[in-house]
Order: C-alpha cells, then sequence, then structure tokens
C-alpha cells in the first residue's frame, strides 16, 4: 500500500516521560479520563480495526465504508470526515462523544459480536 494520505499525523502523541507513546496507550488513557469501560474499548478496537489506525473496509452493498481505529461509517457517520476519522486524537473525541451521547457500545458489531 502506498503511504498513508494522512502520513504526517501518525503516531504524534503527547509523551510519557521521556517516550512517545502508543496509539493504544494514548486511546485507553483518554477512555479512563472519560470513566468509560477500558477493557470494552480494548475489545471493540481490537475486534473493528485491530488497532490499526489506517484500517478500511469497503461494505460493497451499498453501506460505505468504514474507516479508521473505530471504522466510523461513511454513511452513518457522515458527520465524522476521512481526515478525522485516520486521526487518532480526532476519532478519539469522535468515539467518546459518539459513547457519551449513546450510553452503549451497540452500533460496533466488533463489541456486539465479540465483546458482550
Amino acid at each position: 500500500m502506498a503511504s498513508a494520505p494522512y502520513e504526517f499525523m501518525r503516531n504524534h502523541f503527547p509523551s510519557a516521560g521521556d517516550r512517545e507513546i502508543s496509539v493504544r496507550e494514548y486511546v485507553l488513557g483518554e477512555i479512563r479520563k472519560n470513566d468509560i469501560d477500558v477493557n470494552a474499548v480494548d475489545c471493540l478496537v481490537r475486534n473493528e480495526s485491530g488497532w490499526n489506525e489506517w484500517a478500511m473496509y469497503d461494505n460493497k452493498n451499498g453501506a460505505g465504508v468504514d474507516r479508521g481505529l473505530f471504522m466510523f461509517n461513511s454513511i452513518w457517520h457522515k458527520e465524522i470526515s476521512n481526515e478525522c476519522s485516520f486521526s487518532v486524537e480526532c476519532a478519539t473525541r469522535e468515539f467518546i462523544k459518539i459513547y457519551k451521547q449513546d450510553g452503549n457500545f451497540h452500533q460496533w458489531w466488533g463489541y456486539v459480536n465479540n465483546c458482550k
């Protein structure tokens, strides 16, 4: 695969002391700060994207494209741009916002099928 279109955003996370933190550490840290179940989100992301911030899945049946760590669907989440979907920081903020609105993880099949 050619270099990701948003390569400039990759791995730019706040440091923890003298080291950069991983995507997983960053996301779960933000989840923890928002009092959301860290184990549930870890399972959800592992089953949605495998912790690959560049993951994409074309739903070929006309149901849009799932994008990024949280696999935001391009039809169901038109408000989330491709740029945001592939930005760990932006995608995490949007995921937290959606979770706080819904109060559950039911719109993520990776969670429903594997983590409940």
